[in-house]
C-alpha cells in the first residue's frame, strides 16, 4: 500500500475499495517510523483525504516539511510558465501540498479556493488551522500583526463556537468562510472571517451527553479565582438569600429570583463538564493543550490561550477592558439562566411571562453581573427579558 498513494489507481474503484485502501495506509508506516498513525494523508486525484489519527504524529508538520512542499510547488509553477513538462513529485500527500499549490497559484494571479469538508470529528478545524499557519508563514516572517491576528482568531472561534457533542469533543457548531487577500509581492494585506449557521440554541440547552460552548467551561473552571469572584461565579452571590427591595430600586417590575445553588455544576445553561477537559483533534500533529487530568489545569491553559488570543485580535493587553468585556458577557449569559419566570398566560390569550415576584434587593441584582456589565440599566433588563421584539428588515428593490 505504501507504493500507491492515490485512490484513483485502484481497480475496482468503489466505496469499499477506497475505505479499505485508506485504512491500510493508516495502519502502515515507513521503516524506522512508529507502526501507526503516520500515513494519515491519501490522494484522491486533486483532493487530499485526511484521516484523524486521534494521537500525536511526530515530525509531520515541521518547517523542513513545509519547505519541501513549497519547493516542489514553486518548481512546478515555474515549469508551467515556461511550458515545460516535469515529472510528478514523489513526495507523499500532505496538507502542505494544498497550501503550497494555493499560494503559488495566487502568486501567478489566479484566485484560489480551498474547501475543507468532512463528517464530525474528521479534523476540519485542525486542518484549517494548519493551512492558515502555513499560508501566513509563506506570506511573511510570521511576526506580521495581521497574520498574528488571523491566527489568533482560531482559538477564539473555537472557544465561542465549538462544543462537545455525542460524536466529537470539539465539534464546530457553525460554518466559516475565511478570505485572504495578498499584495502583489505575496504579503498578506487583508483578511476576513465570516461565520454562519451558528447553533444559537446550544447557548441555553444541550442534549443528553453533550455540552455547552467551550467558553463557559473555560470561565467557570479555568479563569483565575479573582476574576470569577468579580463576576460572581463562585457561588456567593447566587447562594445569598434574597432581601427586601430597597427604596428606589430602579423601578424594576418585580424582582429577580435566583435559582438555588451557585456552584459551576448548578448553572442552568451548562451541563456539568467531563471528568477531564475536552480532547482536540490530532490532525495538527501535537498533543491537545487540554490533555490534563481532572485537576482543572487543562481549562486554565484554555482560558489563558483564549484570553491571549482575544488580546491579540483586539490589540490590547490580556487584563485590559476589551478582553474583560468578553468574559463579562459570558458571565452575564450564565446569570441570565438563573432567573425564574412566572407564567401569565391565564391573564391573556397569548403565551407570556413575567419575572418572579420574589423580592430581591438592588444590590443583589446588580451583584449577579447582568447589570454590573454597565451596558444597560436594571429597568431595561427587567423589561427586555419578558418582552418580544420583532425587527422588520427593510428590503431595497
Amino acid at each position: 500500500m505504501l507504493d500507491c498513494q492515490d485512490v484513483a489507481a485502484l481497480d475496482p474503484l468503489d466505496e469499499n475499495a477506497v475505505v479499505s485502501f485508506i485504512g491500510a495506509r493508516y495502519r502502515e508506516a515507513p521503516v524506522g517510523q512508529p507502526p501507526k498513525h503516520h500515513l494519515i494523508y491519501t490522494r484522491a486525484g486533486p483532493v487530499i483525504v485526511a484521516l484523524n489519527p486521534l494521537s500525536p504524529v511526530q515530525d509531520l508538520y515541521t518547517p523542513a516539511q513545509r519547505a519541501l512542499y513549497s519547493k516542489v510547488a514553486s518548481e512546478r509553477a515555474k515549469a508551467e510558465k515556461e511550458s515545460r513538462v516535469i515529472e510528478d513529485s514523489d513526495l507523499p500527500p500532505h496538507v502542505y501540498e494544498v497550501s503550497a499549490k494555493t499560494y503559488c497559484g495566487m502568486r501567478d494571479g489566479r484566485s484560489q479556493a480551498v474547501v475543507i469538508n468532512g463528517e464530525s470529528g474528521a479534523g476540519k478545524t485542525e486542518t484549517a488551522k494548519i493551512l492558515l499557519q502555513d499560508l501566513s508563514e509563506k506570506a511573511g516572517d510570521g511576526a506580521d500583526d495581521l497574520a498574528l491576528r488571523l491566527l489568533a482568531s482560531s482559538p477564539v472561534l473555537e472557544a465561542f463556537g465549538n462544543a462537545k457533542t455525542a460524536r466529537n469533543d470539539n465539534s464546530s457548531r457553525f460554518g466559516k468562510l475565511i478570505k485572504l487577500h495578498f499584495s502583489p509581492t505575496g504579503g498578506l494585506s487583508h483578511a476576513t472571517v465570516a461565520h454562519y449557521l451558528l447553533e444559537k440554541s446550544r447557548v441555553v440547552s444541550q442534549q443528553e451527553s453533550e455540552q455547552a460552548y467551550h467558553v463557559a467551561y473555560y470561565l467557570l473552571h479555568g479563569a483565575p479565582a479573582a476574576l470569577r469572584a468579580s463576576l460572581h461565579l463562585t457561588g456567593a452571590a447566587a447562594d445569598a438569600p434574597a432581601s427586601p427591595a430597597s427604596p428606589g430600586a430602579a423601578g424594576a417590575p418585580g424582582g429577580f429570583k435566583l435559582a438555588s445553588g451557585g456552584s459551576p455544576a448548578s448553572w442552568r445553561y451548562v451541563r456539568p463538564p467531563p471528568a477531564t477537559p475536552r480532547r482536540t483533534s490530532f490532525v495538527g500533529g501535537s498533543p491537545s493543550r487540554l490533555a490534563a487530568t481532572a485537576d482543572g489545569h487543562g481549562y486554565e491553559a484554555a482560558w489563558r490561550e483564549t484570553s491571549e488570543a482575544l488580546a491579540t485580535m483586539l490589540g490590547c493587553g490580556v487584563d485590559d477592558e476589551p478582553v474583560g468585556r468578553h468574559w463579562r458577557m459570558v458571565a452575564a449569559t450564565l446569570h441570565l439562566g438563573q432567573i425564574d419566570f412566572t407564567s401569565t398566560q391565564h391573564m391573556t390569550q397569548d403565551a407570556s411571562a413575567e419575572l418572579s415576584d420574589a423580592p430581591a434587593s438592588q444590590a443583589t441584582i446588580v451583584s449577579i453581573a447582568i447589570v454590573s456589565l454597565a451596558i444597560v440599566s436594571l429597568a431595561i433588563v427587567s423589561i427586555a427579558i419578558v418582552s418580544i421584539a420583532i425587527v422588520h428588515q427593510r428590503r431595497t428593490p
